[in-house]
Parts: C-alpha cells; sequence; structure tokens
C-alpha cells in the first residue's frame, strides 16, 4: 500500500494532523492502536488559539456544543473566598478557556476527518518503520492478526509519551520525573455555596488542593487533587472521594462519577522533531506538568504548523527545506513551557501544601492582594491562552524595514517615503512570526479575512494618495496573482473614501486595518495560512517580497 503520509497516533494531535493534511489537500492515513477514545483523557481545557485554529476547520462551534467556556477562577480556603481571577486576554474572539472533555475533542475530530474523506484505522499498531531519502516504509498490525506493508512519503508520530515513532528513532526523551502525582474524575460536584457555573473553583487547605473544571452538563467538573497520599493506591472513586473530603469545605458532595484515574507528573523533550522524513509532534516529542492546561493545545498546534508546510512540499509547491522551520518555531515553545511549568508546579505544590498556620494565614493574603491588584493581568493570561507565541526567530520568516535615517522627520505626505512616525509604528506593529491579533475592523472579523488554506497578503495604500503609489500596488498584486495565485490571495487596502482606478481593493475605514498591522504608509505584509506573519515590508519593495517568495515556492 502506499500513501502521501502515514499519521502514527489517534488522539487530538494525530487527528488534528490528519484533519490539517486532508485540508490542505494532501491524502493520509491515520492509525492508532487502541480501540476506542479512553474515556479517562486528562486533557479538558482548550486554550483560545486553538479555538481560533478550530475556527479556521470549521469546528469551533461544535467544540461549544460539547463544552464550557470557563471565564474565571474562584479560590476558597473553605468556604471563605480569597480570591476571584477573571481571565483577561485582548486581540481574541475566544477569551476564555473551553472546558470540553478530551474525549469529546477526539470523537469530533474523527468525524471532521471523515467528512474530509479520510479515516482514523483502529486498533492498528505500528510494529516498526524504516527511513531513507525516498520514503518511509512501515509495518502495521491488525487485530486479526494480518501485517500490513505500507510505503509513505512521510510519517508524523503522534503516538504520545510511549512513543513507538520516538522508539524505533532512537532520540532520547529527556528531563525527570516530578514527585508529584494526581489523582481526577469526571464527576459531579455541588458545593456548600453558589458557584458561577462557567467558572473554576481551587480549594487550598492543609491537606493539600483540589481543582474544579466546570464541563458540560449540571454540576460536571473534572476534578483534579494533587498528590495523592498513597502514590501507589489503585484511583478507586473511593480513594478520590476519601482525598476530596480532607481537601473540600463541608457540604460538599462528588456523586455520578464517569471515571477516575491518575498520573505522575512528567518534564521532557526530544533534542529534534525531525528526522529525514519523520516528524515528531504533542506527547511523543514533549510532555510537561499539566499546570496551565498547555500539552494538548500545544500538540494541536504543532500539528497546524506542520501540516501547510508538508502540504506545499509534498504538492511539488514548495522548496522541502521550509520543512526545516518545524523544529525551530515549535520546539522553544515546548522547551520554554517544560521549563515553566516545572517551576510553576514546585512552588505552587510547596505553597498549598503548607502546615502552619502563620504560614498558611500569610500564604492567603498573598493570594489575595496578588489577584486583587492586577499582577496577574493580560500577559498572563495570554501565555495560557497561547496567544503570545512567537517565531521570530525562525528561518522562514523575514521583514524589510529601511534605516530610521532613511524617514522623514515631518512635511506633506506627498511621497510614499515613511516618515519617522511611521518607521516607529511599524516597528510597534505586528512582527514577522508574530500572529496576527483577531480584532473586529471595518464591521468584520479579521479572521474572515484569513481563513483558508492560502497566505494572505495584505498591499497597504498608506495616508498618502500618489500615482506612483498606485502603480506599484497594482503591479505587485499582478504579478503575485500571476505567479503565486494558487497560494496567495491578495488585497490592496486603501484608506475609506479612495476609489483608486485597481481591479480590486479593499476600504479601510478610519485606517483602522493600516494602523493593525502597523502600516501608516505604503507597506505589505504577508500572513501565513497558520495566522502568522511570514514576511512584511515598508515600504512596499516589490523585489524583496519576491526575493522571499521565490526562497519559499518552486
Amino acid at each position: 500500500m502506499k500513501t502521501d503520509v502515514l499519521v502514527v497516533g489517534g488522539g487530538p494531535v494525530g487527528l488534528t494532523m490528519a484533519c490539517e493534511l486532508y485540508r490542505h489537500g494532501v491524502s493520509c492515513r491515520a492509525v492508532d492502536q487502541n480501540e476506542a477514545p479512553q474515556i479517562w483523557s486528562k486533557a479538558a481545557a482548550m486554550s483560545a488559539r486553538t479555538l481560533e485554529m478550530l475556527e479556521d476547520m470549521g469546528l469551533v462551534a461544535k467544540m461549544h456544543e460539547r463544552g464550557r467556556p470557563v471565564y474565571g477562577m474562584n479560590l476558597y480556603k473553605g468556604k471563605e473566598c480569597l480570591a476571584r481571577v477573571e481571565f483577561e486576554m485582548a486581540g481574541t474572539s475566544y477569551p476564555y478557556i473551553l472546558g470540553i472533555s478530551q474525549r469529546d475533542t477526539e470523537l469530533l475530530l474523527a468525524e471532521h476527518l471523515e467528512t474530509r474523506g479520510g479515516k482514523l484505522e483502529r486498533p492498528v499498531k505500528l510494529e516498526s518503520f524504516e527511513h531513507d531519502a525516498s520514503g518511509v516504509r512501515a509495518t502495521l498490525a491488525h487485530p486479526d492478526g494480518r501485517r500490513e506493508q505500507v510505503e509513505a512519503d512521510w510519517l508524523i508520530g503522534c503516538d504520545g509519551a510511549k512513543s513507538t515513532v520516538r522508539r524505533v528513532l532512537g532520540l532520547p526523551f529527556e528531563g525527570s520525573t516530578f514527585e508529584q502525582n494526581l489523582i481526577m474524575a469526571d464527576i459531579r460536584a455541588e458545593l456548600p455555596f453558589a458557584v458561577d457555573p462557567n467558572e473554576g473553583v481551587l480549594f487550598v487547605s492543609s491537606a493539600g488542593l483540589i481543582v474544579l473544571l466546570p464541563l458540560l452538563g449540571d454540576n460536571r467538573y473534572r476534578v483534579i487533587c494533587p498528590n495523592m497520599p498513597d502514590p501507589d493506591a489503585e484511583p478507586t472513586i473511593s480513594c478520590f472521594l476519601a482525598i476530596a473530603e480532607q481537601r473540600a469545605p463541608s457540604g460538599t458532595r462528588f456523586y455520578d462519577e464517569a471515571w477516575v484515574t491518575k498520573f505522575r507528573f512528567h518534564g521532557r523533550i526530544v533534542p529534534r522533531y525531525r528526522d529525514g522524513r519523520v516528524f515528531l509532534a504533542g506527547d511523543a516529542a514533549h510532555i510537561h506538568s499539566p499546570v496551565g492546561g498547555q500539552g494538548m493545545n500545544m500538540g494541536m498546534q504543532d500539528a497546524e504548523n506542520l501540516a501547510w508546510k508538508l502540504a506545499l512540499v509534498q504538492q511539488g509547491a514548495a522548496h522541502e527545506w521550509i520543512l526545516d522551520s518545524y523544529q525551530p518555531e515549535r520546539r522553544p515553545v515546548a522547551a520554554a513551557t517544560v521549563g515553566i511549568t516545572d517551576r510553576v508546579t514546585q512552588a505552587m505544590m510547596r505553597a498549598m501544601t503548607l502546615r502552619s498556620p502563620i504560614a498558611e494565614a500569610l500564604r492567603n493574603q498573598v493570594i489575595a492582594f496578588v489577584a486583587g491588584s492586577g499582577l496577574i493581568g493580560e500577559r498572563l493570561f495570554s501565555a495560557v491562552g497561547q496567544l503570545g507565541v512567537s517565531y521570530a526567530s525562525s528561518p522562514l520568516v523575514g521583514e524589510h524595514h529601511v534605516s530610521i535615517w532613511s524617514s522623514e522627520v515631518g512635511g506633506a505626505r506627498d511621497t510614499e517615503q515613511p516618515k519617522l512616525s511611521d518607521w516607529i509604528g511599524f516597528s510597534r506593529g505586528i512582527g514577522a512570526g508574530e500572529r496576527v491579533p483577531n480584532l473586529e475592523l471595518n464591521g468584520r472579523k479579521l479572521s474572515d479575512l484569513l481563513h483558508g488554506t492560502e497566505h494572505v497578503l495584505f498591499l497597504f495604500d498608506g495616508e498618502a494618495s500618489t500615482p506612483e503609489g498606485y502603480e506599484n500596488l497594482a503591479s505587485i498584486a499582478s504579478t503575485v496573482k500571476e505567479r503565486w495565485g494558487r497560494w496567495i490571495r491578495v488585497h490592496i487596502v486603501v484608506p475609506e473614501g479612495r476609489e483608486p482606478d485597481l481591479d480590486e481593493f479593499l476600504s479601510d475605514r478610519d485606517l483602522s486595518l493600516h494602523r493593525h498591522f502597523g502600516c501608516r504608509s505604503e507597506a505589505l505584509c504577508l500572513v501565513r495560512p497558520d495566522g502568522y506573519v511570514g514576511f512584511r515590508s515598508q515600504p512596499a519593495v516589490a523585489e524583496k517580497l519576491y526575493a522571499y517568495l521565490e526562497r519559499i515556492w518552486i
């Protein structure tokens, strides 16, 4: 059997990878060794950035039908509320965490894959593979005992922390195992006081802490208890209830459990994400503490990052070197997350299990002060929502910016030469490798202009109106559409009220789109299919843009 891509692993990461490959025009086979999605799924928090990605895939509405938006957290000691923290995230249509069972996430992704023409094959196990410059040859084991030989141009290991793909490649999984462990349940909870159904609850006590994350359904929560007294004990409902009784206030009742499980924290990462024609994504490449709910989301965004690049290469449209950008773009994100969540987990465990009444009282005062002071704010929650990820150091991004000494200090806007204020604005705008925030602009969401599998090129007219400027933008638009029109959509953005003699243009009311990108004077900005800026230039220099595009496309 021959396939373009063999995706190993049918969790959220593998299914996202398969869905994205099909969306970008590449067929694949996706296999998973389990008979069905596990009911004791660990990941129940979907970040803002993942929801943006799912919107582009056409799945975000169905995810919301199965989940519950969580807008904040309440910290209690017993029945005393120490603090309420509201999530603050700007520049996104989803300023919250979506509480949704990983099982539901997998079921919806599997259904979506079938609408794209694919199918998750299970239970099918990858036994072994070999690869060279010509492709991959893999052996798959079917439940009836049959062994199947498969040839693929590429193989992507999305098969979790115990990855067979990583093992066959012989890659070390560098890091450590924490002393901490946790037990958790999908269960209904009744609390001795009223709580907003769209907000989470965290109880702190001398016995430890307990976290309740709302899920869809009346009083249904993902309940997490870190640090079981006996880490070797079986994760039974009786064990869970005994721990919860010690940490939750009197009058709290847990019932109607769907499942109970436990696991131990790890912080590990592979040294490289690519080995020839084989890639790793998600838990196969990185695992870390669940603090902040980053793991599944980071893996799904690994898939988004790799899929569009691999599709261009597989279709013969782009040079293969662009695949080398996958690791320098995604591995630093994982490495930083592993380090930060390790430190936060250790500090949180120490702070939340204090035995001294004086130390407890001091801790509670600090929590109340920090939560009420605004020190926990937009920057922190943007990080939790994975909105601040930057690929500025990637070999796949670039920009052209004239010297500050070439800019004009003042005077009339009768040329396309940037003013000093324009130079400063462009420097503070959305840089190469940065995510494009979503805002309501000109009566529509900016994301509506970016949806799809193509790159999007914005050609900004700026405040100056010159025949030379329009001629330049029209020439760039014509050349890009002629040479790269299959992969790039073009918008010529002009201030409202101007109707230049151009084939097509986008009217920009109050220059809001210009300002959003930091382009008050003539400039251009190329946005990748994943919503990050690939290239930008001020002024709009055609030769610089063409040189960048020729590096990518064949």
